[in-house]
């Protein structure tokens, strides 16, 4: 018996070293998948959300795209643009607040929605403000000091950048 018991116990030291070199083998198991997992999440692609609220084929999808287009071109498929038509992610509002929060990177809004954020870009919802030449109202909404500069704090207050108008 006494030689049983020391073999029981030379059989727990062995056991012992084996439930240690089960315990590295598990950690180093663990440590590779941990390496495998990030450098295969390396490999995927960004993706950027882009919500609008208009419908499949309006404009707002359109230049949403267009967008998909040339932002997948221009990263070699680095980042891949998902776009979310109209009542995919909510209302209007809903689309600016989860753009505000950063679960959608980019939104295309009216001013009307955005006015419920900021509320001086309202001021181009008003009836006849614009010029009737188009190239005139290009060149004021795509580079007016008084909307990227004035405005850029009020937006940037809310989570938001205005990139452009049109």
């Amino acid at each position: 018996r006494r030689r049983s018991r020391v073999q029981s116990r030379s059989s727990r030291h062995n056991k012992g070293d084996f439930d240690m070199s089960l315990n590295k083998l598990f950690k180093a198991t663990l440590s590779a998948a941990a390496i495998f997992a990030v450098a295969g999440t390396a490999a995927h692609a960004e993706e950027w959300k882009f919500a609008h609220e208009e419908s499949p084929g309006d404009v707002q999808d359109l230049y949403a795209q267009e967008f998909k287009r040339l932002v997948e071109e221009k990263t070699d498929g680095e980042v891949e643009v998902t776009i979310y038509t109209y009542g995919q992610l909510g209302t209007e509002n809903d689309i600016t607040e989860l753009t505000a929060a950063g679960a959608v990177q980019f939104s295309n809004a009216s001013p009307g929605h955005l006015g419920t954020f900021v509320p001086e870009i309202q001021v181009f919802g008003v009836p006849y403000l614009l010029s009737q030449d188009n190239e005139v109202n290009k060149e004021v909404l795509s580079s007016s000091p008084t909307i990227y500069d004035g405005l850029a704090k009020d937006f940037e207050s809310k989570g938001l950048k205005l990139y452009t108008m049109y």
